[in-house]
């Protein structure tokens, strides 16, 4: 499978029906800013802006303000990945995108001193051109909603729509969704990170399993600037697209950060709580209706 780069928009259904319909009805847009866009669009958006930057700072051109180091680019910064720490929980094997913290990938020294926006754009324009990579820009508050319900349901389930399996019985064709399994680790003190896995892979190998996306979260900006940069990327040939990663991350959010009305926090809130404890009376069945809500 190749990586290929979706719309900023991602859908779900309203109602629970065939899920090639996820894909046809009421868009939702994950409110840290959207993810990145593809890499043509998101140079051009940004080009006069970062332009102008680097000829107010005292560089000739946008090439030259990413050879200055605020952007690290992989032959520029080669830091080794940083040792998980899950507390003693059962761990992932790593996946082929290892943990990094935010100075592999920006000189956070002199992006300290640009404003929010830019900061933004710069982050933008480091992960334009990977097409299999995850990118956006969240509120600090919105991520302190998100971190804290992870540090108390560390791990979850969540459904992701498949294409629909023929029922003879019936003549109808059947709702098809995968389980994924979700892990969040607290990697270092401003980096944390949440890996994804197909519930029947992980039930099958245990802490062998390999997590098919792998998602950072970076707060080094949190205080001064009120932005947490994430980032992230899904391995090649493990049948998720970076579109179904977008799903995957939109429904966190409604579970973890908050995301809906009092109602539906407290809903999805409960759900957390009976899959941490253990509870008999979480259902997979109330967890995909969560998902299929708009908001």
């Amino acid at each position: 499978m190749s990586c290929s780069r979706p719309s900023l928009r991602l859908y779900t259904n309203a109602s629970r029906h065939s899920s090639s319909q996820f894909s046809s009805k009421h868009p939702v847009q994950f409110s840290c800013r959207s993810f990145a866009s593809p890499a043509s669009p998101v140079i051009e958006r940004y080009a006069a802006k970062l332009s102008q930057r680097a000829k107010e700072t005292g560089y000739t051109d946008v090439e030259a303000l990413k050879s200055a180091h605020i952007i690290n680019t992989p032959s520029q910064h080669n830091k080794a990945p940083v040792p998980p720490s899950n507390g003693g929980r059962p761990a992932q094997k790593p996946s082929s995108a290892p943990v990094k913290q935010l100075s592999a990938y920006l000189d956070i020294e002199k992006a300290a001193v640009l404003p929010a926006k830019e900061i933004e754009m710069l982050w933008r324009l480091r992960h334009a051109n990977d097409p299999c990579s995850l990118s956006a820009v969240i509120p600090a508050s919105t991520y302190t909603k998100l971190s804290s319900n992870a540090r108390e349901y560390p791990c979850f389930i969540l459904p992701l729509p498949r294409p629909s399996t023929p029922d003879a019985d019936q003549n109808v064709d059947k709702p098809a969704v995968e389980v994924h399994f979700l892990q969040h680790a607290l990697m270092a003190d401003t980096t944390s990170t949440t890996l994804f896995t197909p519930l029947a892979e992980f039930k099958l190998r245990g802490e062998y399993a390999s997590p098919h996306t792998t998602v950072m979260y970076h707060s080094d900006f949190a205080k001064s600037h009120g932005i947490v940069l994430m980032n992230g990327s899904i391995t090649e040939g493990r049948g998720v697209t970076i579109e179904q990663a977008q799903f995957l991350l939109v429904s966190l959010q409604k579970f973890y950060a908050g995301m809906g009305d009092e109602a539906s926090t407290n809903r999805r809130q409960g759900l957390l709580e009976q899959f941490t404890r253990g509870d008999e009376k979480f259902k997979v069945e109330d967890v995909i209706e969560e998902t299929e809500r708009i908001v």
